[in-house]
């Protein structure tokens, strides 16, 4: 290998140092801990605005929106806060809140049967759903052999003197 060919791998060993130190200071350089959106949550969020609000003053709106009455939310919020509750550096999500979004998401307005102050019964979404009946067996619904000659001597035991009636 002469100096030239020297020089020429040097150079190229040296670019692709380059590359990696570019490419991994790039991977560690953040540009946000956290977004600004999300710093005042905890004073401007939805939760503390307005399910807070709904929740000490308007029973029926939050009864619409979690499907539960309070003190049955209460019970829950106390059974599942130490699950609910997260560890981290950051400031996490309150524990009631990540119930709220849970129950939100688990069930969704309208997704239930509801009846309005007229007494009119309004269907719920959940009937459109028709995914779990496809699921049906396709085919024979026959029993295997085994099982029918268990009935059969099951049912000739049974059914011989000295049977209780039933």
């Amino acid at each position: 290998m002469d100096n030239e060919d020297f020089l020429m791998f040097y150079l190229l060993y040296l670019s692709y140092l380059y590359v990696c130190h570019v490419n991994l200071s790039q991977a560690r350089r953040r540009r946000w801990w956290v977004r600004d959106i999300y710093l005042n949550r905890d004073e401007a969020g939805y939760f503390n605005k307005m399910f807070k609000n709904m929740k000490e003053k308007d029973p029926e709106e939050f009864f619409k929106h979690t499907r539960m009455d309070r003190h049955i939310y209460d019970l829950l919020l106390s059974q599942t806060k130490d699950h609910l509750t997260k560890k981290s550096i950051r400031t996490p999500i309150n524990f009631e809140c990540r119930l709220v979004v849970t129950l939100t998401l688990y069930c969704p307005v309208n997704y239930v049967d509801g009846e309005d102050t007229d007494g009119m019964v309004h269907l719920g979404e959940w009937r459109n759903e028709t995914d779990p009946l496809r699921q049906a067996r396709f085919g024979s619904n026959n029993s295997t052999r085994n099982a029918f000659h268990l009935r059969e001597s099951l049912t000739s035991y049974f059914l011989a003197e000295g049977a209780v009636p039933f």
